[in-house]
């Protein structure tokens, strides 16, 4: 099913991948072999995911808890989970996202922190799907990283404004 959905995409692409399909460690395999530009979301964490080929991964998009964990490091703070990261991971660009204080971004030599919007929470649920996707439609448009950052983080901050997953994603509009 992975080499039958990757029949559809082209050398320069971008496919997302989360952790929530089997057999990950494939798919970035199989996207790379063909030229795609990998995004990855390592979320749920789980144990398999230290055997993943992560080195390939063109842009990680991850909380915290997910950056700690991938990271090794038990700092709390966003800019020293950063830091780690873009240690372990130097040919990779990362978001790492850290709810209401905004997001950091670190690549491509730049290093760059967006707020978040102050508003009121209904319900996070799909919170960080709607800044996985808005950021990259705005990184695959060619838009700089800090209007990805923004546009991910102004879209967040209306999905968590309404209840539910899906129903939540704001249009572009």
């Amino acid at each position: 099913m992975i080499d039958e959905a990757l029949d559809h995409f082209c050398p320069g692409d971008y496919i997302l991948l989360q952790n929530e399909i089997s057999n990950v460690d494939y798919a970035i395999r199989a996207a790379k072999t063909r030229g795609l530009n990998v995004a990855f979301n390592p979320s749920p964490i789980s144990k398999e995911l230290v055997t993943y080929p992560l080195e390939l991964v063109d842009i990680f998009i991850l909380n915290e808890l997910e950056g700690q964990t991938l990271s090794g490091t038990d700092s709390t703070e966003g800019a020293a989970v950063l830091a780690a990261l873009a240690g372990k991971f130097p040919k990779a660009a990362i978001v790492l996202t850290l709810g209401d204080r905004g997001a950091m971004y670190h690549g491509n030599g730049q290093d760059l922190i967006c707020p978040a919007h102050k508003v009121p929470v209904v319900d996070t649920t799909g919170a960080g799907d709607t800044f996985c996707g808005y950021f990259l439609a705005c990184v695959m448009k060619g838009k700089p990283p800090q209007e990805a950052l923004e546009s991910a983080s102004r879209a967040s901050a209306l999905a968590i404004g309404k209840k539910g997953a899906a129903v939540s994603i704001p249009a572009l509009a």
